[in-house]
This record gives C-alpha cells, sequence and structure tokens, in this order.
C-alpha cells in the first residue's frame, strides 16, 4: 500500500501525489496511531507477566522462551516482506510487542541472575577480578545502542537510495537478524 502524503485537492498542487495515494497514505497514519496504542498496552502486560513469572522463580531458563519470542518476532517481520494489506499491518504491529518485551527483559535478567549466582559460588579474592554490575550493564547497553545507531544509518541510506522498496528489504533483514539471534539465544548459558 504505497501512499503519498500531499494533498492534491489543495489549490496549485503541482505534485506527483493522486487521490488515491493520498487515502492511502491517511489510512497508513491511522494504522500506524491505532497499532502504536495497542502495541505499547500489549507490550506493558506482557512484561509485567515475564517480570512477574521470573520474580516468582517459575521462568528459570529463559534462553528457550527467548529464542522462542525472537523466532516468532522473525516471521512476522519476514513475513511483512511477503504479506500486505492493512490486517497484516495491525498484526505485525501489535504481535512485535511479543519478542519486544523479551527483548526489553531477558538480556538484563541474564545479566542480573549471572550476578547472583556468582555472588553465591566465589570467593572474595574472584569477586574483585570480575567486572562490576554496573560495568556489565553498560557493556549490554553498548551492545543495544551501536547496531541501533547502525541501522538507523543504514536504513535511512536504503530508503534514500531505493525508496519504499529499500524500507520493505530492510525489515527483512531484521527478520533474518531476529532468526540468528533465536539460535544465539540458545547457547547462553
Amino acid at each position: 500500500m504505497d501512499g503519498c502524503c500531499e494533498d492534491p485537492s489543495v489549490a496549485g498542487y503541482n505534485g506527483i501525489c493522486t487521490d488515491e495515494s493520498y487515502a492511502n497514505c491517511l489510512e497508513g497514519q491511522a494504522i500506524n496511531a491505532d497499532v502504536n496504542i495497542l502495541a505499547n498496552v500489549a507490550q506493558l502486560v506482557i512484561s509485567l507477566f515475564i517480570a512477574l513469572l521470573m520474580n516468582r522463580g517459575i521462568l528459570v531458563r529463559v534462553r528457550f522462551v527467548w529464542s522462542a519470542l525472537l523466532v516468532f518476532g522473525a516471521a512476522l517481520l519476514i513475513g511483512s516482506k511477503f504479506i500486505t494489506g492493512a490486517w497484516y499491518a495491525y498484526f505485525v504491529g501489535i504481535g512485535m510487542a511479543v519478542p519486544i518485551s523479551g527483548i526489553n527483559s531477558f538480556p538484563f535478567a541474564i545479566v542480573g541472575t549471572y550476578n547472583v549466582n556468582q555472588e553465591e559460588s566465589e570467593s572474595v579474592e574472584k569477586k574483585k577480578e570480575t567486572l562490576e554490575v554496573g560495568s556489565q550493564f553498560g557493556l549490554l547497553n553498548l551492545f543495544i545502542v551501536v547496531p541501533q545507531i547502525i541501522c538507523t544509518l543504514v536504513i535511512g541510506e536504503l530508503r534514500s537510495s531505493y525508496g519504499d522498496e529499500g524500507l520493505s528489504w530492510a525489515i527483512f533483514a531484521a527478520g533474518i537478524s531476529f532468526a540468528v539471534a533465536a539460535v544465539i539465544a540458545l547457547f547462553i548459558r
């Protein structure tokens, strides 16, 4: 659904937008607004549920759950290259709240659990040799932020070079990245 967000009915308009492409743009903006609200609510509920499960000790081996969430996100993102329409935009937008909830919680939970277990099992001298918890969280944040900056630059270049077609390939590549991350998550100890 391609759209052009310049209103062709404005007097003196000499652009390339048609009434149909302008209508598509307005429909896309409405879908985006609806999806953002619903996805944020879903992400909040799912994140609280995951935190509750981890806090109660019910969710102990998070690598399998994390991997499953990443596979779900990969399927949604890869599917968006081949499936189009407003209904799928809703499905992807709201469905991505599921893996994003895991992405936002599991890495920090793993670092926290690692440090608690290490404190219980190591001597005082060993503790001094290990990185401080703050340094570990800082390093984790770097591994999150640097790829986001790289993605922003790459997606901007794709979009300027290939237009909307470049954006769909960027989303497809994100799905492949999710799939690779799902496999790697299985090897976390």
